[in-house]
């Protein structure tokens, strides 16, 4: 079932996507895009691994279906799909959340932004988030970035090599901020497609109004909260001198998602304790996954 097919694209592409207890709708997601690639690697971080749904999967013939013993991880699946391409032989790999649809297109899309671009000054291609219903880019075009989001996004497998894996011990969580910035530090672009356009889901965003305007606030969990707050301050310690403006704007981001938490969120005493756990855990050095 490999409909929609660029001879071009499966040559060069594969796709990884990483799983944690799906919801059925993800068979339609990855039937959105698999056909674009030559290769699908499925890592499945459930637990138990989501069996059921790898059986509705078994009728996309260029699928291979990787369950692990336990939650390794969105960066440690990363890299397991990053090292099979490399095996393989394929120059581009196309990395899917399992919340995410593709639109007829996507990767041939990203790839002709490489027009008039040395191929191996390019780190990553990366499509415009619709992160609310029917969200489309102001602008057009093909243009170089700072920080874009991993799903959907093209990661070119030589830079890859050259910058080294996904940095496992985040775990989840600016995971692909912390590489964008990597690339950036290592003189590669970070580039970005407008008219190729994702639709993706960012927790649970919803719209409240709030003086007169309207506010878009993500909702995520408890667990979630604590990824962030921590891994944003590794990434800002790690990266603020190459790039203080960057790092400011993720501090700013952190002061507005406390306001929002505390105005409008549900569950937000376990929400803000969890970000105390994150902040303390950064201090004393902690990382990997969140002990139970």
């Amino acid at each position: 079932m490999r409909g929609g097919m660029s001879t071009e694209t499966t040559r060069t592409s594969a796709a990884v996507v990483v799983l944690y207890h799906p919801e059925p709708d993800t068979v339609q997601n990855i039937l959105s895009w698999s056909g674009q690639v030559g290769k699908v690697y499925v890592v499945d971080n459930s637990e138990p691994p989501a069996y059921d749904l790898a059986r509705s999967l078994e009728a996309i013939d260029n699928l291979m279906y990787l369950p692990q013993d336990g939650n390794k991880g969105v960066a440690t699946a990363l890299n397991i799909g990053a090292g099979l391409a490399l095996r393989d032989g394929f120059e581009w790999l196309l990395t899917m959340d399992q919340d995410s649809r593709a639109a007829p297109g996507h990767v041939a899309g990203l790839l002709k932004c490489l027009s008039g671009r040395e191929h191996q000054s390019v780190a990553i291609l990366a499509p415009f988030p619709s992160l609310r219903s029917h969200q489309e880019s102001a602008l057009s075009g093909c243009r170089e970035v700072n920080l874009v989001i991993t799903s959907g996004s093209l990661l070119n497998l030589q830079s890859y090599v050259a910058l080294g894996p996904f940095w496992d011990e985040l775990f989840i969580d600016y995971v692909d901020n912390e590489y964008c910035l990597r690339a950036k530090s290592g003189g590669y672009k970070v580039i970005q497609c407008y008219d190729v356009t994702l639709t993706h889901n960012l927790g649970d965003i919803r719209s409240y109004r709030y003086l007169g305007r309207t506010i878009y606030n993500s909702n995520h969990n408890w667990t979630r909260r604590y990824y962030i707050t921590r891994n944003r301050l590794f990434v800002v310690r790690k990266y603020k001198k190459l790039f203080p403006g960057i790092c400011t704007g993720m501090l700013g981001e952190f002061r507005g998602e406390i306001k929002g938490i505390i105005l409008f969120e549900e569950d937000k005493i376990r929400k803000l304790r969890m970000m105390v756990k994150g902040w303390t855990d950064y201090l004393l050095g902690r990382m990997g996954r969140l002990s139970d």
